[in-house]
């Protein structure tokens, strides 16, 4: 009896679950085995499981997603390559100017046809070196006349320092003489050809020498290696160097270890170094009758 009881028990609930079921899925049940529903059931269709579709998921590109259209990359252009029968162009190549070449210079020369003459006064040596090298030129002038028309300045590039018949041995402001660049000046005005330079080259002497044209010099005493020179600020500023026993001589000769001087109406002869070191005292000052520097 306990047994029947509790068969129909399970079989109620049975039957309530495949009620409930049935209601919330009407598209089909699928009953167990040996179970039927009651006659009271309304009929309804049992369906095959159909099995679920799977649905691609269709995808959206954001702006980042989108793939990147790429640009093509320009193409480029060879270089074009001169083909072998092009001629190259070339830059000129510059061609220098011929150098001046001067000719050997001879050994030795001596110019015998000048005249000196004693000098007036201790410090005319300026002027009297200028009348002779202008009387040789053809120009025949008074040494006083000339000393006369000197310009006057404390500053011996441009005028006679001091007075002529003062002694010798001092430097300007005391009295002293003249240089090279006003004694030239003079001698133009006076219709020759003179040209005043510093800084000249002892061959260059030479070679007025031998082209017969003697130089006018300016040297220490007479002629000594003297290693003796000053600078001097003039009054108007201009700075140049000057020497006790600033002396002004005709150089007329060489050979090749001497040189022969015309110092007023005495000739003489000093070696070579000798001479170079007292004219380069005053910084190689001379005038010639060749215009050296060209301009």
């Amino acid at each position: 009896m306990i047994i029947a009881l509790i068969a129909a028990y399970i079989a109620g609930l049975a039957t309530a679950f495949i009620l409930t079921y049935s209601l919330l899925n009407p598209g089909g049940i699928s009953l167990p085995p040996g179970i039927d529903l009651p006659n009271w059931w309304p009929p309804f269709h049992f369906a095959t499981p159909t099995p679920a579709v799977t649905q691609t998921p269709t995808v959206t590109f954001t702006a980042t997603q989108v793939p990147a259209t790429r640009t093509p990359s320009p193409t480029r252009t060879p270089t074009q390559t001169a083909s072998p029968s092009a001629t190259p162009t070339r830059t000129p190549t510059r061609t220098p100017k011929p150098t001046a070449t001067k000719p050997p210079l001879p050994p030795a020369a001596m110019i015998n046809d000048i005249s000196g003459h004693p000098m007036i006064s201790l410090l005319d040596c300026e002027a009297r070196a200028a009348v002779d090298w202008a009387n040789y030129f053809g120009t025949p002038i008074d040494e006083r006349e000339f000393l006369d028309n000197m310009p006057r300045s404390d500053n011996p590039e441009k005028g006679y320092v001091g007075n002529w018949w003062d002694p010798a041995g001092n430097i300007p402001p005391y009295s002293y003489g003249i240089h090279a660049g006003p004694i030239a000046d003079m001698l133009q005005a006076y219709g020759v050809n003179a040209y005043a330079g510093k800084h000249m080259q002892f061959e260059d002497l030479l070679y007025e020498v031998a082209a017969g044209h003697p130089v006018i010099v300016w040297v220490v005493g007479p002629v000594q290696p003297a290693q003796i020179g000053v600078e001097y600020t003039a009054s108007d500023g201009e700075k140049t160097i000057v020497a006790p026993y600033q002396h002004t001589v005709l150089l007329i000769g060489y050979d090749e270890s001497s040189v022969t001087i015309l110092d007023g109406a005495l000739r003489y002869t000093r070696s070579r170094s000798d001479f170079e070191i007292s004219w380069g005292v005053l910084q190689n000052m001379a005038v010639t009758a060749s215009n050296l520097s060209g301009d």
